[in-house]
């Protein structure tokens, strides 16, 4: 079955997405949208679900949203070719989650558009800027209150799916105890580095001066210089910011040689330089943690959250397929 009569005619209408970057509308996003060259023209329809139409204005839209925030490669068409499989399927499984709130009766009334609309005016200072900036993105008012009025409806629909979903403590022990294996945590240390890179086409010549320098470093280290400074202006791994502070380390997270060094020392120790394929590391073991099962008390909260969570998106998967089965899909070549 597919609607043919929806809303005024709901073409064009539905894309809200998570922007990050201010101002942000409370509902929905708005932004100049400023990206590489597309293989089609901004207001072709590229995506149809049902009578809702998708120009390629939207997925560009949604493309932007799944790319990272201040990435040097945002406007790179190969880059956003990747993202445009994602943000396809996000933008059918939002006009699908639509359509179902609507053939569950939800609704929402003009009170709760209006706050939205009211909400988006301010942040942009004036209603004539607000009126600029839909310009901008090709959209006109009835447009936006078209837009605010899906957002809500799907956003309702998504609340009633949590709230169905709640977990006894009962049926959270009796997952605990089922899957006892989940919770066995494995022997941790509090581990230091310090590594110094060695690059795989290195000559021979250079792999002894950084050998030289690790030795010199730890030489160093067992003189009294401190860990935090040595680390933070020599090592070259991740944690150099950090003074080489890893933290707490589970067994089966270091390579072979590192970890048997890591594990193998007394508490405060430094290990002799080590080598690997990737150059050379000195350690530093800290307090060591002994592995076992995880009491249910110590985990009921944070287990409860990822079964609640898992069963709401199994839920919102089922809807979906199901209404893939009622209304017509069809991407545009």
């Amino acid at each position: 079955m597919v609607f043919r009569n929806c809303l005024k005619k709901t073409e064009d209408i539905i894309s809200d997405f998570p922007c990050g970057a201010a101002p942000r509308l409370l509902i929905i996003c708005l932004f100049v949208l400023i990206f590489a060259a597309s293989a089609y023209p901004a207001n072709r329809v590229v995506l149809t679900v049902g009578d809702v139409r998708f120009r390629e204005l939207d997925v560009q839209k949604a493309i932007d949203a799944f790319i990272p925030r201040g990435g040097f490669h945002r406007n790179n068409p190969e880059v956003r070719k990747k993202y445009r499989g994602k943000a396809v399927k996000y933008l059918i499984e939002k006009a699908l989650l639509y359509y179902r709130a609507r053939e569950d009766g939800i609704t929402v009334n003009e009170e709760a558009v209006n706050s939205v609309v009211k909400a988006n005016i301010k942040v942009f200072g004036s209603r004539e800027k607000f009126l600029k900036v839909l310009k901008k993105n090709e959209m006109n008012p009835d447009d936006f209150r078209l837009r605010i009025r899906i957002n809500l409806m799907v956003r309702r629909l998504v609340n009633m799916l949590r709230e169905k979903i709640s977990l006894t403590d009962g049926e959270l022990k009796a997952y605990y105890e089922k899957n006892l294996d989940k919770f066995r945590r494995p022997e941790s240390r509090h581990i230091r580095h310090i590594f110094i890179k060695v690059e795989p086409d290195a000559s021979g010549k250079e792999i002894k001066e950084k050998r030289r320098l690790a030795e010199r470093l730890l030489k160093e280290l067992k003189g009294g210089a401190d860990f935090y400074d040595i680390a933070y202006k020599y090592s070259e791994g991740p944690y150099r910011v950090k003074g080489g502070d890893m933290g707490f380390i589970h067994r089966g997270r270091l390579a072979p040689e590192l970890e048997k060094a890591a594990f193998g020392l007394k508490d405060g120790d430094l290990s002799p330089v080590i080598r690997s394929i990737y150059g050379f590391h000195i350690i530093w073991a800290g307090e060591k943690k002994k592995g076992g099962l995880v009491t249910f008390d110590g985990i009921k909260e944070k287990l409860k959250k990822e079964l609640e969570e898992k069963r709401f998106q199994e839920a919102k998967e089922d809807i979906i397929a199901e209404m893939k089965k009622k209304i017509a899909v069809q991407v545009v070549n």
